[in-house]
């Protein structure tokens, strides 16, 4: 399976490997979310390759996300990590694109721990 799912206290982490495609992205989230949902989410994506995740589908992504926001509750974050920089702006973009349909807050990084210290920073007001 291209996305492993780890549990860690209040913060769920989604592993990629490999090319990832948006089904994938939308499958795993939807599934585990809909049977345990975090507010906290970490998508790492440092082994994986999301160049094909193209602009078109991010509407449906973002989409996607808002409904699961219903089930993660206020102050749900994304934090997705990455280590290639165009994959980087791609995310950004597609960031941006999740902000304006979703409460769910994004962002994007390049480093785990990083990420990691974010998502956990919006504990301190829960």
């Amino acid at each position: 399976m291209p996305i492993e799912v780890h549990e860690h206290d209040d913060i769920v982490e989604f592993v990629g490997t490999g090319d990832l495609s948006a089904d994938e992205i939308i499958s795993v989230s939807s599934t585990y979310h809909a049977n345990s949902p975090r507010k906290l989410a970490l998508w790492n994506f440092l082994g994986a390759r999301v160049s094909s995740f193209r602009a078109a589908n991010f509407q449906r992504v973002a989409m996607k996300g808002s409904d699961l926001a219903n089930l993660r509750g206020p102050g749900a974050r994304n934090a997705i990590v990455v280590s290639i920089p165009s994959e980087r702006q791609l995310l950004q973009a597609y960031s941006n694109m999740a902000s304006a349909v979703s409460p769910v807050e994004h962002e994007i990084f390049c480093g785990r721990e990083e990420a990691i210290a974010w998502l956990k920073s919006s504990n301190s007001g829960i």
